[in-house]
C-alpha cells in the first residue's frame, strides 16, 4: 500500500480490483490508501512507455532529451551534467513508477509522461 503523502497528481498506481489508474485530481489522493493503492514496479516495458531508450543490451535507460538515466539492475538514477564529465548516482533505490515520476518532477520540473496507455496494462 502507498501512503497518500507519497503521491501527486499524474502518478500511476494499481488499485485493487480496478487495475492501473492515473491520479487525475487531488481529492482522489486522500482516499487511495483506504481503497488499496499499490505501487507499480518499474519494468523494461514501462521505461520504454515513459520515453526512456535502452542503451544497447545494458540495463541503462536514458530519457530522451534529458540527462536523466535509470539503471534497472540496481534501481538507481544517474544525473549527468551537460558540458563536463561529472555525474551523480542518487543514493535512493527507485523501485516503483510513482517514485521515478516524483523524482523526475523534483529534479527536472516537468512531469514524466506515459507515451502509451496500452503498455502500462501489461506490466
Amino acid at each position: 500500500m502507498i501512503q497518500s503523502i507519497d503521491l501527486r497528481i499524474g502518478n500511476w498506481v494499481e488499485i485493487t480490483g480496478k487495475g492501473f489508474v492515473q491520479i487525475v485530481n487531488g481529492q482522489s489522493i486522500d482516499t487511495l490508501t483506504l481503497s488499496g493503492a499499490n505501487p507499480i514496479p518499474i519494468t523494461h516495458s514501462l521505461l520504454l512507455a515513459f520515453g526512456f531508450i535502452q542503451r544497447g543490451e545494458s540495463e541503462l535507460y536514458d530519457l530522451k532529451g534529458s540527462n536523466f538515466t535509470y539503471h534497472l539492475g540496481v534501481r538507481r538514477v544517474t544525473i549527468f551534467h551537460p558540458g563536463n564529465a561529472f555525474w551523480h548516482w542518487l543514493g535512493s533505490h527507485i523501485d516503483h513508477v510513482h517514485q521515478i515520476q516524483n523524482l523526475y518532477y523534483c529534479l527536472i520540473g516537468r512531469d514524466l509522461v506515459l507515451n502509451s496507455n496500452t503498455i502500462i496494462n501489461r506490466y
